[in-house]
């Protein structure tokens, strides 16, 4: 049902309704987004399969780099819980638009030790 959703573009149509709601522009496309100069990779220490991802960390993450009122600030997940990693591959990717509120994630995240589990 989801991809046909997705297939017939009503995912999209519903989306860009959410967006229009929200004091969006709903033609926007992901190119016309700017995104923030300062960026921080987290990359798996170990190979093996991601067994936990902290959503409302990852949540306060976004937040300390600035989302969303920065538009240019938040995270970008590579690998989804369930996927295999190798060791060196990047799990996910904080972006900010100043390099303060950056160094503010960057905190918070090594301070919470499980926001990402590898087993």
């Amino acid at each position: 049902m989801f991809e046909r959703s997705i297939e017939k573009g009503k995912a999209l149509k519903k989306f860009r309704e959410i967006i229009e709601a929200q004091g969006g522009d709903p033609n926007i496309r992901p190119e016309d987004i700017e995104i923030g100069g300062y960026t921080y990779d987290v990359k798996a220490r170990k190979r093996g399969k991601i067994s936990h991802l902290d959503d409302n960390s990852i949540a306060i993450l976004a937040r300390l780099a600035g989302s969303p009122k920065d538009k240019g600030a938040g995270v970008y997940l590579h690998k989804h819980l369930g996927e295999k990693v190798k060791k060196g591959d990047k799990i996910l990717t904080i972006y900010a638009e100043s390099e303060r509120k950056l160094t503010e994630a960057i905190r918070f995240l090594r301070r919470e030790k499980r926001i990402v589990v590898i087993r």
